[in-house]
């Protein structure tokens, strides 16, 4: 038992030192980005799944000013893809999910602001 608290009481002590241990995490790579954009939890391809993917990594490959410019940029390329609702209409979860891992990947490249 005295083993167990010492050593919690030892991380705690390293974290503190350390200047905490709250890391942001790595920015996805493009190709971990458009990989996990392609593959949701099961998710039947769509045929324009490559198409919604690419425009996500196109924002998240260019430079951006801040994270709330890089968000916005995301937020466009959704709208942007939405706008093509008859032809995306079967693929909204991976334009949704696209979205979402965009948005992350701004807060990832841009951490603080």
């Amino acid at each position: 038992m005295h083993g167990s608290l010492g050593q919690a009481l030892l991380l705690v002590v390293f974290c503190l030192m350390a200047g905490g241990c709250t890391a942001h995490p790595q920015p996805y790579s493009p190709d971990a980005f458009y990989g996990d954009c392609l593959t949701w939890k099961g998710t039947a391809p769509c045929e324009a799944g490559n198409k919604i993917c690419q425009s996500y990594q196109d924002v998240i490959v260019a430079k951006h000013p801040s994270a709330a410019a890089c968000r916005e940029a995301c937020k466009k390329a959704h709208d942007d893809l939405f706008s093509e609702q008859t032809s995306l209409q079967a693929c909204s979860v991976i334009v949704e999910h696209g979205s979402d891992l965009c948005e992350q990947q701004c807060l990832r490249q841009y951490p603080g602001q």
